[in-house]
């Protein structure tokens, strides 16, 4: 007997879920909209590059730093493409983390349209670095920004968009 478009979806959908909840515990959720930047905190002077570009707050791209150390860099910058225009799609904020400095060729994203055409509930774009992921998730007004570990090297299992 085929499957129907629906029983897939909801298997996709629940599969999506039960993903992102294992990720839950290395997550932050921000409105972007209602929150600036004071939740992300500055790199430590230590680690972070002298000739890199900072922001008001000092936070920067940590190139040699590890996951964790540019989840502010990340958040901050996927802040400001959604603050430019809180619409964006995938491959838009993509190529706003690469603007910041982010390797287009270790990013992926999710499909912003269902197959019926109409806009996705949620958006997911992530970051291959340092053996981990970095991860953000668009959902109406929300972001979630989370460092995961990568499944088979990659850090978004199933139809994904690249560059």
């Amino acid at each position: 007997m085929a499957r129907s478009f629906v029983a897939t979806t909801v298997e996709f959908v629940a599969g999506t879920a039960l993903a992102v909840s294992l990720l839950a515990g290395c997550s932050t959720s921000v409105p972007w909209h209602e929150t600036d930047a004071p939740a992300v905190t500055a790199t430590d002077p230590s680690t972070a590059p002298t000739d890199e570009p900072a922001d008001e707050l000092g936070v920067a791209l940590v190139p040699d730093g590890t996951a964790r150390e540019n989840v502010p860099w990340f958040l901050r910058s996927v802040q400001q493409r959604l603050d430019e225009d809180p619409d964006a799609d995938g491959r838009s904020i993509a190529i706003g983390l690469a603007d910041a400095g982010f390797d287009r060729s270790k990013m992926s994203w999710t499909a912003s349209t269902t197959p019926t055409g109409t806009a996705a509930d949620s958006v997911i774009v992530a970051v291959k670095w340092s053996g981990e992921c970095l991860i953000a998730q668009k959902r109406g007004n929300r972001l979630a920004v989370e460092v995961g570990a990568q499944a088979d090297g990659v850090c978004l299992l199933g139809e994904v968009e690249r560059f």
